[in-house]
């Protein structure tokens, strides 16, 4: 399930609309080609009735190691976090969220590089929602229009139809090699709109579902990145620096306030990322700050006694 939105989402229709399909795509392999296999990730498209481009899809299993096992939401927070895709998509300029109403729903806005002078960026203003059990994930993106995003002259707006992830536990039992682990699913269905060579529009198409395995790459080589586990403030700003490994989270809790109760967030961070340890800073009026050791080769951070907004940063000892 997901949690209540502490901000009314403009856009929660086509939030729910996003993850209804994300769903129905990800559910079997019915109606999927098979394209090929890349180390470990297959890619499948889809053709859909008056579209020229189809649905790519790529899948993958992070099986667990000697060394490694990861849950689902580890795995989620890479697949989700701008900085950790600078590196597992080579096509990825930036992304900002404008505008959060839990810290699993907001309304962004990314860019996509280009080839110049042959190709323009692409640009997208988009919501993402997530919904989660146990045993499964699942992360839907698509696009909308919204006033506080206008087009942009030097970039192209691209219509994302549907862009997300099901990641899901394999257990032992069920899995051919008897490792269990977890299993990924990246699906990818958007309009770039505009001129692109054809050469260039099926590298981009065999490029984009390969991203599943980089995730994994990812994840082995540096661990996870820190992410927020719960919280009953408005996240305002996540941000995650891959080169120094920094992170700041931004959140707001105002409305808990006005309903008497203090701010608290719990943010997760791996040991694996931080091997030397890592240093936490909140500055917010009342902030404590509370360190444990988690059960999943993880640090739980936990952040309490605000009440307006604090700023938790997150950064490797020296």
């Amino acid at each position: 399930m997901s949690p209540p939105r502490i901000v009314d989402n403009p856009h929660a229709e086509a939030a729910e609309k996003a993850l209804s399909y994300l769903k129905e795509l990800s559910a079997s392999l019915d109606g999927w080609t098979f394209s090929s296999e890349y180390k470990g990730t297959s890619v499948y498209t889809r053709a859909v009735e008056g579209l020229a481009i189809p649905i790519t899809r790529g899948d993958v299993v992070l099986r667990n190691g000697t060394e490694h096992k990861f849950t689902i939401e580890q795995v989620a927070a890479v697949c989700t976090s701008p900085g950790a895709r600078t590196q597992w998509d080579d096509r990825f300029e930036s992304a900002e969220q404008k505008e959060y109403y839990n810290h699993h729903e907001a309304l962004f806005y990314s860019k996509l590089k280009g080839q110049w002078p042959v190709v323009y960026g692409r640009d997208i203003a988009g919501v993402f929602t997530r919904e989660e059990s146990p045993d499964c994930i699942y992360i839907a993106m698509c696009s909308v229009e919204d006033s506080r995003i206008p087009e942009d002259s030097s970039y192209v707006r691209a219509n994302l139809y549907i862009s997300g992830w099901k990641i899901s536990t394999l257990k032992p039992e069920d899995d051919e090699e008897g490792q269990g682990g977890i299993r990924i699913s990246y699906i990818v269905h958007v309009d770039v709109n505009g001129y692109l060579p054809s050469a260039f529009v099926s590298a981009v198409q065999l490029q984009t579902p390969l991203c599943a395995g980089r995730v994994c790459n990812y994840l082995i080589k540096n661990g996870f990145t820190p992410f927020i586990a719960d919280t009953n403030a408005v996240p305002t700003l996540q941000e995650f620096d891959h080169e120094d490994k920094m992170s700041v989270f931004k959140l707001d809790a105002s409305a808990a306030a006005s309903k008497g109760e203090e701010g608290f967030v719990k943010i997760i961070a791996s040991k694996q990322m931080y091997a030397d340890g890592l240093f936490v800073k909140a500055n917010g009026e009342g902030a404590t700050v509370e360190e444990s050791d988690g059960e999943h080769d993880d640090r739980i951070i936990t952040i309490k006694g605000f009440k307006g907004v604090v700023t938790v940063s997150i950064i490797p000892e020296e």
